[in-house]
Formats: structure tokens, C-alpha cells, sequence
């Protein structure tokens, strides 16, 4: 059965326009004036806000700059929208628009000498409420005019919002710089190098309160970034400039009806862990509930999910309810074999939602009381999967008939009979394989052993029967064929062998018997496997060495050997022991075998150390003495 990953999506769209709220800016195309543009430099310095020659309610916020006003009214050459000294341009809507130096400068060598820049400014018809989202907008289109000048596109351009007038009276001595920050800005990296193009530039600012004015322009302290665009290698000796033509600009405010909501229900199955994917629409930011802020998401548990992305200042809010199930793999399990005559019961690896076996039952489980394959098919949000068993079901086998076996050791390994059919033999009892042959029986050892058979009638098997291999132990009597001995030694001849008889030549049938003279000793060795014979020819002395010397005791207390004792093996005469420490003093003496020292010295224990023995006795047996001297080891 094929598996793959399954998805339900269920997906519920609310969709709003937005709604038709106020501009804030009062002339936004520049269509309302007060005079036609008789030549450039249509704005006037209005530290009062109080002087517009041209368009309405728009001034030029640095005394010494001169950005201009083209509308189509004027009968000036170069003034008259679209055929304009600065670059043929349509308006944006409407018949007029506004265009300024963004920026101007003159190298020397690497250093910029000259910085000049214009700057237009409006009141907007009421000051911005704090906390409100508002929406700001405008077009701008890059231009190519008169000759002379390095064109470049640049891409610092945009909108400052302020509670107060941002005014520059007279030239600052470095340019005309108004050095303000941004509210709204063209994106990085954005040059803006279509000259037949209006470019938008759009973004949702948040008022702090109060702001009432909107100055725009390039407001960067630094040289702006920009490239070249015309000629397409710049002069020397010619200043750069970047002139931009503007229109239609736009303030409003955001409102609750300002946003487009997504509901989407996704069941994610998979035989893995949940890792999976999603994504909120393109957008200047996103951000997530979770605090991500990347235009997709990967989800690895269940739950809720939102992004809020602003789009053209509408907001997209994209929920994304995610819940994870494990691909659960349908199995009914091996085929089933019942060996008591039973019914099985069948009954599927998992709880799915729809059930239906092939019989017809839409049971979650099924008692399966005949032989025969099984199919069951499930489904659930997963999708659909199948999976079927075979089944059988029949008395149990009885066990083959086989008898135990005794060999003699060194035979040929046996071959076991035994009735019954598809015979499998097994090397012990908890052997997983079994084989059809019998396995090898080795005879080398006396000893048990057990091997197990079965047999199989239809598909059952019977239990294992094990069969005892006795190897019964063949004699062989071993002994050696000399023996030097003393006398009062108690050595033993003969050996002990598994399920034998014995008959020695002095009429015993033990094992192993104690000579008690020389001369030569017959074994023989016998069971229903052999018999097997033996001699051994024992020489016995009388022996000397009738002591037993220890060099070494440790007397302390423990209940091991604690005391120095000699100890005789046969009978000795005119015994002495003497025991002396390093300095030549005796510290013990005796005429007594049996008696021992126990580590003193006049009654004082003595040190660890080594002390010097003399030892002297005579062998009754021999009648001869010996003297001995040695030395013992006292630890403590």
C-alpha cells in the first residue's frame, strides 16, 4: 500500500475595501492655485505659512532653495505640463505636480564641495492623533533635463511628519540640508531610474500626537547613494544632480474597515513530526504571534496561527488554524494462525472514523471464526487506506512419536526414528529455525543430551518433543606402571569412572583401593559398552621423611593458623625443637610433636619477622637421626 501525506484545507476569506477616508493633505495634486507658474521656482520661503504664489498650501521650507510648480495653465516655456524644461512628464492625475533638486553636489577630486537640496512642505488639515495608524503616499518620477549636469538616480527620498515647522532660514555653510528623520520612506536599494515612470511610495506610520506638518525631500546628512544615469559615464567638472518630479501625495488615517481577514483550516497528516509551512501575502512587514517576523512560518504543533502584513496600507490579518494529525498506518498484523480451533479476533492498529470489512461489517473489530483472507478498509481525515490478513484456524497438531536413545561412547551418532509428518527438528528448546534434518549427535563425551522434534499438519505446528540422548562411558582402566611409596603414606591407586564395575586383583570392587604391599595390582574395568585391564607394579619403602616442616604463620587471633606446629606422619624418637629470634635468644623450645608455639616470647608477642628453627629426631621405622635447621616467617 502506497502512503503519501494528506491535506484538508478549508479556507474562509472576509474581504473589505477600503474605505473612502479623509486626505489630510489639502492640495494633494497641486490642482488648486493661486497663479499660474510664470517660470520656475513657484514656491515661496513662508516662515509664517501665509505666501503661496502658486499652488495652494504648499511653501518651500529652505529660504535659499527653489523648487518648482508645472501645471498645465502656464504659457511659460519648459513650465507647461507635460513638455516641461526638466523632462516631459504627464501629471500623475489631475493637470499640475511639483518638481525639486532632491540633490545636487560638486566633486573635487574625492571631496564633495557643494550640497544642495529642495525641500517642499504642507499643513495638514488637522494634527495627527496619537496611537493612530495613518496611511502615507506619494509619487515621484525621476527626470533628465537640461545639459550640463551628471543625472543620477537615487533612492533616499521620502516623507518627515512633525508637531512643528522644520525651517532652514539661511544656508547652514555645508549645503541645504534639512536633517530630518524619515517617516515614510522609498525602500533601500530602490533606485529610482524610470524617467517615464511614477514611482509610489507608500508606508503606515503611527503618531506619536501632534504632528501637523509634512515636509518632504531627501533628508540624508550624508552624500546619498546613487548611480549613474545620464550621460552613461559622468564629466568631469560637471556637478551631479537628481531631479524628481512629485504628485498626488496622500495622509489617512487606517481604519478598522482598512483590513482584508483569511481563515484558513489545514489537517496536516503525516508520518513524521509536524513541519509545515505557511505564508502570509507580500507585504513591507509581517508579524506573527509568535513573534517571527518572516513573510512564511513553519508550524510544528497544533494551533492558531495569525500574520498581520500591511499592503498598500491596507492590513491583511491571516489566520491559520493548524491541526496536526500523525499518519496513522493501517495494520491488521501478520497473518493469524489458531492452533486450539478458536476464533480470532481482528481489529485494526489504530481508531479511524469509517469502518468496512469485506463481509460487510462497519465494525471497528471482527471475529474471524472460519479460515480465509480478511480485508479491511478505513478512512478517516487522512484519506482512505486498506489492508487485508490471511487467517487460519484449525485443532491443535499432536506431538511425533520418538523414543529416548542410549549409545556407547565413540559410536556413530544415532539416527533417532520417529513418526509423523513435516518432521522439523530442532538444537534446543527455545531455537527460533528448527531444520528438516536431524541434528549432529556427537558421542565423544559421556553424558546427556536433549534435541527436540516437531511435526505440522496444515499450518500448525506441534509443540517441541525433546528426545534424552544417553552416551554411556566405554572403560578404559588407566594406571600408572610404577608406584614408589612410603609407607606411612595413604596414596591411592585407581580412578573414578562413570556407570563401570570394578574387580581388582586383590577381590575389592571399588574404584580405587591403598596398597599395603609391593607386588603388582590387577584392574579391570567393565559395563555393556567393554571391559578393560590394567597393572600397576608398587614398590613401598620405609621412608625417612617423616616431617612436615611450614615455613611461615601469621599469629593473629583469627582462627587461622594462628600457631606453629610440626607434624608428623609416622612415628619419631628423641624429638627437640628449638626456635630462636635474630639476636641468637631462644624463644622457644619442645620435646613434644604435638605441642606448638603460638608467636611468644617469654610470654611477651613477639614481632613480626624471621626466626631460625633446630630440629632434631629419630625415625623409629630406620633408627636414624636427622638434624635439621631452617628458618620461619612470623607475620602479623
Amino acid at each position: 500500500m502506497k502512503l503519501k501525506a494528506l491535506l484538508i484545507i478549508y479556507l474562509g476569506l472576509l474581504c473589505f475595501s477600503r474605505s473612502a477616508a479623509q486626505n489630510l493633505v489639502l492640495n494633494p495634486g497641486f490642482e488648486q492655485y493661486n497663479s499660474c507658474p510664470i517660470g520656475l521656482s513657484g514656491f515661496a520661503y513662508a516662515a509664517g505659512y501665509n505666501n503661496f504664489p502658486t499652488a495652494s498650501n504648499w511653501a518651500n521650507p529652505v529660504q535659499q532653495a527653489s523648487p518648482d510648480y508645472f501645471n498645465v495653465c502656464s504659457a511659460a516655456p519648459g513650465i507647461k505640463v507635460p513638455n516641461c524644461v526638466f523632462g516631459y512628464q504627464d501629471a500623475h492625475g489631475g493637470y499640475a505636480y511639483a518638481g525639486m533638486i532632491a540633490w545636487e553636489g560638486q566633486y573635487s577630486g574625492n571631496t564633495l564641495q557643494v550640497d544642495y537640496r529642495e525641500y517642499l512642505q504642507t499643513r495638514l488639515a488637522h494634527p495627527l492623533a496619537a496611537g493612530r495608524n495613518y496611511c502615507v503616499s506619494f509619487f515621484v518620477s525621476p527626470t533628465i533635463g537640461v545639459s550640463g549636469f551628471n543625472y543620477v538616480a537615487i533612492e533616499s527620498f521620502g516623507i518627515n511628519l512633525s508637531n512643528t515647522q522644520a525651517l532652514l532660514p539661511n544656508g547652514n555653510g555645508n549645503g541645504y540640508v534639512l536633517s530630518l528623520p524619515y517617516n515614510v520612506q522609498n525602500s533601500q536599494g530602490n533606485y529610482l531610474t524610470d524617467t517615464a515612470k511614477w514611482y509610489k511610495i507608500t508606508g503606515i506610520y503611527t503618531a506619536t500626537g501632534g504632528e501637523e506638518w509634512l515636509t518632504m525631500g531627501c533628508f540624508k546628512q550624508a552624500v546619498p547613494s546613487f548611480v549613474q544615469q545620464w550621460p552613461a559615464t559622468a564629466v568631469n567638472g560637471q556637478n551631479y544632480r537628481s531631479y524628481i518630479y512629485v504628485d498626488d501625495i496622500s495622509v489617512e488615517e487606517i481604519t478598522a474597515t482598512d483590513t482584508v481577514k483569511t481563515y484558513t483550516d489545514t489537517v496536516v497528516c503525516s508520518l513524521n513530526n509536524l513541519n509545515y509551512t505557511v505564508f502570509a501575502p507580500s507585504g513591507s512587514a509581517h508579524t506573527w504571534n509568535t513573534g517571527a517576523t518572516t513573510q512564511q512560518l513553519t508550524i510544528h504543533d497544533t494551533g492558531v496561527y495569525w500574520c498581520k502584513t500591511p499592503v498598500e496600507c491596507i492590513y491583511h490579518v491571516d489566520t491559520f488554524r493548524i491541526k496536526y494529525q500523525p499518519f496513522r498506518k493501517l495494520s491488521l498484523g501478520s497473518d493469524s494462525i489458531n492452533c486450539n480451533n478458536t476464533p480470532i479476533v481482528l481489529k485494526a492498529s489504530y481508531p479511524y472514523k469509517n469502518y468496512m470489512w469485506n463481509n460487510g461489517s462497519s465494525a471497528d473489530s471482527l471475529v474471524a471464526s472460519v479460515s480465509g483472507v480478511y480485508m479491511l478498509t478505513v478512512s478517516d481525515a487522512c484519506g482512505v487506506q486498506h489492508d487485508t490478513v490471511s487467517v487460519a484456524i484449525q485443532p491443535a497438531t499432536p506431538a511425533p512419536v520418538v523414543s529416548d536413545t542410549t549409545i556407547c561412547q565413540f559410536s556413530n551418532p544415532p539416527q533417532i526414528a520417529v513418526q509423523g509428518n513435516n518432521i522439523k527438528w530442532y538444537a534446543y528448546v527455545s531455537d527460533p529455525l528448527g531444520m528438516t534434518t536431524q541434528p549432529f549427535v556427537p558421542t565423544g563425551t559421556p553424558g546427556t543430551q536433549k534435541i527436540y522434534v516437531t511435526q505440522t499438519s496444515g499450518k500448525c505446528e506441534s509443540d517441541k518433543t525433546p528426545v534424552t540422548i544417553t552416551v554411556k562411558y566405554k572403560p578404559q582402566a588407566k594406571l600408572d606402571k610404577f608406584l614408589n611409596m612410603c609407607k606411612q603414606d595413604t596414596t591411592t591407586i585407581g580412578h573414578s569412572y562413570p556407570d563401570v564395575n570394578y574387580a581388582w586383583s586383590t577381590g575389592q570392587d571399588v574404584c580405587c583401593i591403598h596398597p599395603d604391599h609391593s607386588g603388582m595390582y590387577y584392574l579391570s574395568v567393565y559395563n555393556d559398552c567393554g571391559l578393560s585391564r590394567d597393572t600397576v607394579d608398587v614398590d613401598i619403602d620405609p621412608c625417612d621423611d617423616c616431617l612436615i616442616i611450614p615455613n611461615a604463620f601469621t599469629p593473629n587471633n583469627d582462627g587461622k593458623n594462628d600457631q606453629y606446629r610440626i607434624i608428623a606422619r609416622c612415628p619419631v624418637s628423641g624429638y627437640s625443637l628449638q626456635i630462636f629470634n635474630k639476636w641468637g635468644e631462644a624463644v622457644f623450645s619442645s620435646h613434644d610433636p604435638n605441642e606448638a608455639w603460638r608467636g611468644t616470647s617469654h610470654g611477651v608477642i613477639a614481632e613480626s619477622g624471621v626466626f631460625v628453627y633446630v630440629l632434631e629426631y629419630v625415625t623409629k621405622d630406620s633408627g636414624r637421626r636427622h638434624f635439621l635447621r631452617g628458618n620461619i616467617t612470623l607475620l602479623r
